[in-house]
């Protein structure tokens, strides 16, 4: 074998590697875009959870203070009528 087939052989082989490295670069930098979206979905998701609950945690809320001043109101007419919750309904019948 001669210098030069030699070298061409050489240089033949190490073309065919640095192509078979450029592939594997390629699977590895979408591997890393698959994983990141994965992560990037699920972060939403939780993202749209949390909002979801939020709200509904301030209707909860809205919803209590709500009940609460009912109920402060109900004392109040109570407390005003003499504390006789049953004045109103009348004398018992028997």
């Amino acid at each position: 074998m001669s210098g030069r087939s030699l070298r061409s052989v050489l240089a033949r082989r190490a073309a065919r590697h640095r192509r078979g490295q450029d592939g594997y670069v390629l699977m590895f930098v979408l591997g890393i875009i698959a994983l990141t979206s994965v992560v990037v979905i699920a972060l939403l998701g939780l993202a749209l959870t949390s909002a979801r609950i939020a709200g509904q945690q301030a209707e909860l809320a809205r919803e209590t203070r709500a009940a609460d001043g009912a109920l402060e109101a109900a004392v109040s007419d109570i407390a005003r009528d003499g504390g006789q919750p049953c004045d109103a309904i009348g004398p018992p019948t028997t």
